[in-house]
């Protein structure tokens, strides 16, 4: 039995109103932004997928 299966790659960001790059603490020195992103993006990403195994 073959399976056809699709991987998607989305940015972390990508699950949030404002999909954008995470910031770089390397070139903006803010590293409260990039933690900002970081609980931000995972929080929605796990949202995402939770709501997505309740769907299936």
């Amino acid at each position: 039995m073959k399976h056809n299966i699709l991987f998607v790659c989305h940015l972390l960001l990508d699950h949030t109103n404002r999909p954008d790059d995470v910031a770089d603490p390397w070139y903006t020195g803010n590293f409260e932004a990039t933690w900002r992103d970081v609980i931000e993006g995972c929080t929605l990403l796990l949202k995402d997928l939770t709501d997505q195994s309740i769907n299936d």
